[in-house]
């Protein structure tokens, strides 16, 4: 599937999305590290402002998943996982541990339920978002104009779990096998960067999400997403070149690179 905007159907602010007047991307990037997620996701759901709901609703999402995990995880998963790698055993396991207590702390309360459950009333952005990104997965000929929503609100990145299963980008075609594992990878990465704090990404809830998930426990959502390829090898140097690419366009919420005119 092509995502393409035909000539003389949609204006050209189709391909140039308004640009959110502040950086929603940023400030998931400090929620996500948030000691106290439920203040974060009550004070942005309050908001009602472009891509805050949106924001409140991923952190949500991501506290109920680490929870998931943070129950059922068992620490010598990764310690097994650390001599997979050649890691040091110890470390991933004091990793663990932290990332084990560190969810219960902060996500403790999202057991029950919480603001993000339901938009406010008032809150047209919220409609918006969720209506935006349910469809992504319908893959139909609204797509774009949902992806669009999305960019407009800062939030193209949360529209990556549908960008990488279509492995095109900028007009360069994935279409081997191994390419489209390197796109799907790269793309995972590009959106974990371009809505996190460089240097404390180890703390994301993210990262400690997936330490708890496969037992990948060195502080790296990196490691964790390249997993497949190890260092050195072509291919995790690929996903990386790719990445950063990426990782730019989200910030940038520039849907150009995703979208084609006719």
């Amino acid at each position: 599937m092509n995502l393409k905007i035909e000539a003389g159907t949609t204006s050209a602010q189709v391909l140039t999305a308004p640009r959110p007047n502040e950086n929603t991307s940023a400030t998931l990037a400090k929620g996500m590290l948030d000691p106290n997620p439920l203040a974060f996701v009550t004070q942005q759901h309050a908001l009602a402002k472009p891509g805050s709901f949106a924001n409140a609703e991923q952190v949500t999402y991501q506290c109920r998943e680490a929870n998931q995990h943070a129950a059922k995880a068992r620490v010598e998963d990764a310690v097994a996982r650390a001599v997979s790698l050649g890691r040091d055993p110890a470390a991933f396991q004091a990793r663990f541990i932290q990332a084990q207590q560190a969810v219960r702390s902060r996500c403790g309360d999202f057991r029950h339920e919480v603001p993000a459950d339901r938009p406010l009333e008032v809150d047209a952005y919220a409609t918006k978002f969720s209506k935006a990104r349910s469809g992504l997965f319908k893959m139909d000929e609204d797509f774009a104009a949902n992806l669009i929503e999305l960019a407009s609100q800062g939030q193209m990145a949360s529209a990556y779990f549908s960008l990488a299963i279509l492995p095109r980008f900028q007009g360069e075609s994935f279409s081997s096998p191994e390419d489209k594992a390197i796109f799907r990878e790269a793309v995972r990465l590009a959106a974990f960067k371009a809505t996190s704090v460089d240097g404390d990404q180890g703390n994301d809830l993210r990262t400690l999400t997936a330490c708890l998930a496969t037992g990948v426990c060195d502080g790296s959502f990196e490691s964790y997403a390249l997993i497949n390829w190890p260092e050195g090898s072509v291919q995790r140097e690929k996903a990386l070149a790719l990445s950063k690419r990426m990782e730019a366009v989200f910030r940038a919420n520039d849907i150009r690179a995703w979208i084609e005119r006719q």
